[in-house]
């Protein structure tokens, strides 16, 4: 079996303000392996692009993001 191009594990963010921490995803897990798609499905507000930033790093210091991402280099 190949190994994936990305690997997320128990994917938490939190969003804080005011003093006050909200949480906004509890737990994302996914695996995308070479040549494979993957779908994220989910109503409005559920959670979908959140969950891709954080993986990316783009959310701002406003939000915490905790849990493992792996990813595996592939060179052409």
């Amino acid at each position: 079996m190949t190994e994936p191009l990305l690997s997320v594990r128990d994917l938490h963010v939190d969003f804080h303000y005011k003093k006050r921490i909200q949480p906004i995803i509890r737990g994302v897990s996914f695996e995308v392996y070479p040549g494979r798609c993957l779908g994220i499905l989910g109503e409005s507000g559920s959670g979908k692009s959140m969950s891709l930033k954080a993986v990316m790093g783009l959310l701002d210091r406003s939000f915490s993001v905790t849990g493992e991402a792996f990813t595996r280099v592939r060179t052409f």
